[in-house]
């Protein structure tokens, strides 16, 4: 059946939406989703190719303009609110690490300023962020990535996650003295949670296997915040780290539930609040 120059548009449209969303998808694999015989996608896909809005990539097709979802230094520049505050947060939180210790730290866009600020010591850091290789580091920081499925979430922080059961196991695997939390929110009622429910075995699996201090950063905009997924009480938390606009009420409350409080302000002269 002969298709309409507009179905054919609407239809390019679509495997080209459905590309950003899901980068090296193969032809078979498109054909499958838009219930579309291969021979027509790829006709379709030549004809992308030419006009450059698609191009072939190691393991399949990509959208031309997936390269600036997953331009990291553009993801990070776009899920950086409040950068003043996160990077008094980083560069203290840096201050609680030791040589040698073993630190797991998820896909915090917080933590991963702290990768700046790293002290010339001997640690060995154990992320799920994609983004951590792009960090310059020392040659005392031993860096290891989870592996695992790749999500890019620029409605979620511009997260670069590794997620998954192999993202799990390496974590089950590892047992660390201390991790590095970032949360969507933090309240003294419901305690931390997150917005996204792919983050919620990584974290439990890092809270699981932390035996030593569960140091959280979050600045004001997460304090007092309830997200949709709750995973952890305050009782799981040693350290918390956040910024002096914080409310301070809500931060009493969280110190009073045995929670260590660590307040800086955004010119990373920090004052300490102890339980």
């Amino acid at each position: 059946m002969k298709h309409s120059k507009k179905e054919i548009k609407e239809r390019e449209e679509k495997v080209i939406a459905y590309l950003r969303s899901h980068p090296n998808a193969d032809i078979d694999e498109i054909a499958n989703v838009f219930s579309i015989s291969s021979s027509t996608i790829r006709r379709d896909i030549n004809r992308l190719k030419e006009e450059g809005k698609i191009k072939d990539r190691w393991a399949g097709l990509v959208a031309k303009h997936t390269d600036s979802l997953l331009d990291l230094s553009e993801i990070e520049e776009y899920s950086m609110n409040n950068p003043q505050e996160r990077d008094a947060i980083a560069k203290r939180v840096v201050s609680l690490l030791e040589p040698n210790d073993i630190v797991f730290v998820n896909t915090s866009a917080t933590a991963l300023r702290m990768y700046s600020y790293l002290p010339d010591i001997p640690l060995t850091v154990i992320t799920n962020n994609a983004m951590a290789v792009t960090r310059k580091l020392g040659p005392n920081i031993q860096l290891i990535l989870t592996g695992g499925e790749v999500r890019t979430n620029q409605q979620n922080s511009g997260k670069v996650a590794m997620i998954g059961g192999y993202a799990i196991e390496t974590l089950n695997r590892v047992n660390a003295n201390k991790c590095i939390l970032g949360v969507s929110g933090i309240s003294s009622e419901n305690g931390i949670s997150t917005a996204s429910v792919q983050d919620i075995p990584i974290n439990q699996a890092i809270l699981e296997h932390t035996h030593g201090k569960v140091i959280v950063v979050a600045d004001h905009t997460k304090i007092g915040v309830s997200q949709t997924f709750v995973y952890a009480p305050l009782s799981r938390i040693d350290i918390l780290v956040t910024d002096s606009k914080s409310d301070p009420e809500e931060l009493e409350r969280i110190r009073k539930s045995g929670v260590e409080v660590i307040v800086v302000d955004k010119e990373d002269e920090f004052r300490e609040r102890f339980i």
